[in-house]
């Protein structure tokens, strides 16, 4: 969406020349739903197929008929409790468990059955797909999610803020309706755990967040903002990343700790 010009001719012999195994990172028809979004809206003009000879065909032919939005998904608005529209999710389908095997989004083959949780705690461009093709979620058959964990940093202006956590909310509640538990994301800057709670329920239970080794007190704040808005001390907690100390503070505070290397789970976990 940075680019002025695609040469889809360029891109299309790339694509092509990528090893089976290589993992781009766009689920089926992400990166073709992005480029025609690109197109549609004027952002980028397609080169390749302007410059082709008359009568030839173009490099990725039909990519740029306008489509429909893929069957079920809704071009609408949720139940909101704020003044931003903000997306209220539902109370009766909040996580009630972590699910494994615990997937990373992008880590594997999303059609592969058997993920029991997607997180999405990667490089933004992982996911950020997902606001134009939102059910490669509930089509992957997860039974959880936690919320795409658009970057928020202490920097960010609250404007920009504010537009992540609609759409992350605005996700999660869509996925809600294809009948995913949620897990409510903490980790966002300081400044901005005001905006990332809304649309998030008072008595919600399940919430997940990003552990950094060198910034352990993040964990006690999100931890205290969870069970603020849970109003109590039983709240579901899952915490991702981290070295032992972080798997020592999960210990200590009744949090699920979910190593990296969990990623890598093909198998059965309890029965492993």
């Amino acid at each position: 969406a940075e680019l002025s010009r695609w040469d889809l001719e360029a891109l299309q012999t790339l694509l092509d020349s990528l090893p089976p195994e290589y993992e781009t990172g766009f689920a089926e028809g992400e990166l073709e739903a992005l480029l025609r979004a690109a197109w549609l809206d004027g952002d980028c003009e397609p080169t390749g197929a302007n410059e082709a000879e008359e009568g030839a065909p173009t490099p990725l032919a039909g990519l740029f008929e306008e489509l429909p939005l893929p069957e079920g998904v809704p071009d609408g608005l949720w139940p909101t409790d704020n003044e931003w529209g903000v997306p209220l999710l539902s109370l009766e389908r909040q996580a009630d468990a972590l699910d494994v095997p615990v997937d990373k989004w992008g880590a594997r083959g999303r059609r592969q059955a058997g993920t029991g949780t997607y997180h999405f705690y990667t490089e933004d461009y992982r996911f950020s797909g997902l606001w134009t093709t939102p059910d490669a979620v509930p089509q992957s058959g997860c039974v959880n999610a936690v919320e795409p964990n658009f970057s928020v940093s202490a920097w960010t202006p609250r404007a920009v803020a504010l537009w992540a956590t609609f759409r992350k909310r605005w996700l999660a509640r869509y996925w809600q309706s294809q009948g995913i538990r949620i897990f409510v994301d903490l980790n966002v800057g300081r400044p901005h755990d005001d905006i990332n709670m809304l649309g998030v329920p008072r008595g919600w239970r399940a919430y997940a967040t990003r552990a950094y080794s060198e910034r352990m007190e993040d964990l006690d704040i999100d931890l205290a903002v969870a069970r603020t808005h849970a109003g109590g001390q039983d709240v579901l907690f899952v915490v991702y990343g981290g070295n032992t100390s972080v798997q020592e503070w999960c210990l200590a505070n009744g949090a699920i700790w979910v190593p990296h290397h969990m990623d890598a789970f093909r198998s059965r976990y309890l029965n492993a």
